[in-house]
């Protein structure tokens, strides 16, 4: 009876860190299962952000430190992305933008069927709260959002060689009076280049003119950068067509090599320029036979502990399956199968072939 009395004294003490374990356990779940799209993202004007509409990253606030004046205005735009999901007048998706007017109340705007909208008046000092929503229900939307101020260089967009600016943008500001809008950009040079080939193109016309200080230049043209490594160039769209609510702007810039003279000509730099000391420009081809000696002494070992391995496994423990005599062949077709699967599921292929939803790309696409 004592020993009975004993256990049964012992179980209560037993489910008591069981239980704590349990609710620190429930905890942790979730937290880590809670929808990521309610956190909010602080994105400053100019800045460009990635997400899926509706699902990931797609809640914003951007803070607003000057109010536009007349003929300035802040422009939200969000597009689907890739270019090849499908005909952007379909609308995948639209912003839902909250802001307070300088006259104190606060407005609830959304875009058009383009995913621009335009706000000319917003208080200083207050942030404009934005959701990208989905309009799409069979499918994921990823999205690149765009936010940038209109003629005016209270901020620039930036953009860089692997990083051009691609999005549809009016030509005109829609609040009287109906300027021609002006977009500012930036591009950062690393210290070993000093000059930047510019190219904007809208709507296809690829002879657009843009401005850097006090010069215009044409697309294509080599500009100098100045003394603090960056360019800074503005371009106007031209009102050609006034029927069209936006044009499909391309901005991309290379790096260049400058040679003296106002009259460059454009030549592509990918190394050092050409007064850098000779210990700087010799240094990489002494490293470079180097590291191809450890890799290849690297690989050498790697082949043959494998082939050592297998060879015990094979002669010596009798095995015969193959994932069991290759060492590591388990590790590698488990991390082989992961990569596979979290490839799927970031593409939304696993999602379309378990719900059956259309894809959003051409069906005939290798990548769709």
């Amino acid at each position: 009876m004592s020993d009975l009395a004993s256990g049964s004294s012992r179980r209560p003490r037993a489910a008591g860190p069981l239980l704590a374990a349990g609710i620190l356990l429930l905890a942790l779940l979730t937290v880590m299962c809670a929808p990521v799209s309610a956190e909010v993202v602080v994105a400053p004007l100019c800045a460009e952000k990635h997400g899926f509409a509706g699902e990931f990253n797609d809640h914003y606030t951007i803070p607003v430190e000057q109010a536009p004046a007349a003929g300035e205005a802040i422009v939200l735009i969000a597009r689907a992305f890739p270019l090849n999901l499908g005909n952007m007048l379909a609308r995948w998706l639209y912003i839902n933008a909250t802001y307070r007017i300088s006259e104190g109340a606060q407005l609830t705007e959304v875009s058009d069927n383009n995913g621009i909208l335009e706000l000319a008046n917003v208080a200083a000092g207050t942030d404009i709260e934005v959701r990208v929503m989905r309009v799409r229900t069979d499918g994921p939307t990823p999205f690149r959002f765009f936010s940038f101020f209109a003629n005016s260089p209270v901020c620039h967009v930036a953009v860089a060689p692997d990083n051009s600016f691609i999005a549809p943008v009016p030509h005109r500001l829609r609040a009287t009076p109906q300027l021609p809008l002006t977009m500012y950009f930036k591009a950062v040079l690393p210290p070993n280049v000093n000059a930047l080939i510019i190219r904007v193109s809208a709507d296809g016309r690829t002879d657009e003119k843009f401005r850097s200080g006090d010069k215009v230049y044409a697309s294509g043209d080599l500009v100098r950068a100045a003394s603090g490594g960056a360019v800074l160039f503005a371009y106007t769209f031209p009102m050609e067509n006034a029927a069209t609510p936006y044009y499909f702007t391309q901005v991309s810039v290379s790096y260049g090599e400058w040679e003296g003279g106002d009259a460059a000509k454009p030549s592509a730099s990918n190394t050092s320029s050409s007064g850098g000391d000779s210990k700087d420009t010799m240094q990489p081809t002494r490293s470079t036979p180097v590291l191809r000696r450890l890799l290849l002494i690297s690989l050498f070992l790697f082949l043959l502990y494998q082939a050592a391995v297998s060879a015990h496994n094979y002669y010596v423990l009798g095995k015969r399956d193959v994932m069991d005599i290759v060492p590591c062949a388990k590790s590698a077709a488990a991390g082989a199968r992961t990569a596979q699967l979290v490839t799927l599921r970031f593409m939304g292929m696993s999602q379309r072939h378990k719900e059956g939803y259309n894809s959003l790309q051409n069906p005939d696409d290798p990548y769709s």
